[in-house]
């Protein structure tokens, strides 16, 4: 029977190599240590002959001979070692790699261990539930993921939705970078943990947390990207305090490199990126670290204000209430995956992209789509449309603010346009006096009739009745 330090060997080796795989940590369950004991005994007394047992849970075995004393470390090892024979794209059972499979299969949550021995001889029973090796459609592609691949695909998708919200192109990886930022992660956990940067000239950001949780590739950058609490955009520059933030969302920035190494419990982390981040000469940070929206913002104004003098329209200003407001609503639609208006009695526009791969949207690109409703708007019989009504509150002559609020998940971005006062009076007269054609003035003195405050057939907004979803 093993002793706690093989049974301790045992389980954290699992454990170590699951990580790189994106598999969760397993841990013991006596009934199957129980079982898994009684084959080690029974096998051991057939001097080796190997077969499983009859069990409905995962099983793997391993035999060696020699007189060492053994220990939990030299099955898994062994058992894992077919991974260099494992095709991932034709995945699927083989006997060739089956241990492997049941070592690092995603779905299997708790291990049982037998071992027996007479000195010489050594048996060891791993027992696996639920099972791995599911020889069903897209089970092997869903439980045996390739080493760090989910790993590597959240590291970067998070720095480009991060950047995205600050004007920063999406990176991407650099097989260069990734070698040697995988090398320095091996050598930080060989010192178990204590942390130092290596001598490149690239940017460098590192991570370290402890626990028994598989890691991921998100919370290295989110624990980076959370100092852009302490930033200082009025006092641009470089700070010990923010300079894993402003390396993250360094515009200039353009490849990046990833290593992860853990030991099962400590993880450590190194992004690398090119060209280096935190150059800390004159105008260099207030060029790179752009505060939250602020070029998208600008650019959604003036994508605004160069309609609006088409039409005749005075220029709209922000107004940080009405952009407030439209971030709420951005993140709240963000969050639930909708498109819905708000209850704002201001006018509003909402406007939805999604794509599979990472988005940088652009201030003018919601602005644009709303815009080109203009191709259906009858200026013989002005008035409200569901069809027309992004392009109509886009160019409401008298409505003088603008918010705007931004939210991306980095495939899917949302955009809140909020208006006061509101467009879309449905009177016809409001629609003549507030949606002029192109190049056309109003004549002053026209609207004599047109009712000072709203009345029936007021309907602040755009598009209460129906949300368009551009996509």
């Amino acid at each position: 029977m093993a002793n706690e330090s093989f049974k301790k060997a045992f389980l954290d080796t699992h454990n170590a190599l699951r990580a790189q795989h994106s598999a969760a940590a397993l841990s013991y369950n006596s009934e199957l240590c129980a079982t898994a004991q009684k084959w080690a005994d029974h096998l051991l007394q057939q001097k080796g002959v190997l077969g499983h047992s009859e069990t409905s849970d995962g099983e793997n075995i391993y035999c060696s001979q020699g007189s060492g004393a053994p220990n939990g470390k030299d099955a898994v090892d062994s058992w894992y070692g077919e991974v260099k024979d494992y095709d991932y794209k034709n995945p699927g059972f083989s006997s060739k790699t089956g241990h492997f499979t049941q070592v690092v299969w995603k779905d299997s949550k708790e291990l049982g261990l037998g071992m027996s021995t007479n000195g010489s001889l050594v048996i060891v029973v791993g027992q696996y539930r639920p099972a791995g090796n599911m020889n069903m459609p897209g089970y092997f592609e869903k439980n045996v993921l390739s080493k760090d691949e989910s790993f590597k695909k959240a590291f970067l998708d998070t720095h480009n939705a991060l950047r995205a919200q600050h004007s920063a192109a999406a990176l991407s990886y650099n097989s260069e970078l990734c070698a040697t930022a995988q090398k320095w992660a091996d050598h930080l956990l060989q010192q178990k943990g204590v942390l130092g940067h290596s001598e490149t000239s690239d940017g460098e950001n590192i991570y370290c947390s402890q626990g028994s949780g598989a890691p991921n590739g998100k919370d290295a950058v989110d624990s980076w990207y959370g100092e852009v609490k302490d930033y200082d955009y009025k006092n641009p520059g470089f700070s010990s305090k923010t300079g894993h933030f402003t390396q993250v969302v360094w515009k200039d920035s353009k490849e990046l490199g990833l290593g992860m190494s853990t030991n099962g419990s400590l993880v450590i982390v190194v992004g690398q990126y090119r060209p280096a981040g935190n150059m800390n000469m004159p105008g260099y940070f207030e060029k790179n670290v752009l505060s939250k929206d602020a070029s998208f913002k600008r650019e959604f104004l003036n994508a605004h204000n160069t309609y609006r003098s088409q039409h005749s329209a005075p220029p709209l200003g922000l107004s940080s209430e009405l952009c407030a407001e439209a971030q709420r609503w951005a993140e709240h639609l963000l969050q639930r995956n909708i498109m819905k208006h708000s209850e704002t009695s201001d006018g509003e526009n909402i406007y939805c992209f999604r794509s599979s791969a990472a988005i940088k949207l652009a201030g003018r690109e919601a602005v644009d789509a709303w815009y080109s409703e203009i191709k259906y708007y009858s200026w013989n019989s002005p008035g409200y449309s569901s069809k027309t009504g992004h392009f109509t509150q886009v160019v409401w002559k008298d409505s003088t603010e603008l918010g705007v609020g931004v939210a991306s998940s980095g495939k899917r971005v949302y955009v809140v346009g909020q208006y006061r006062p509101a467009g879309n009076v449905n009177s016809p007269m409001y629609f003549q006096q507030n949606v002029l054609p192109k190049g056309k003035a109003l004549i002053a003195g026209s609207l004599k009739d047109i009712p000072k405050g709203p009345g029936p057939g007021f309907e602040p907004g755009e598009t209460k009745v129906t949300c368009c979803s551009l996509l």
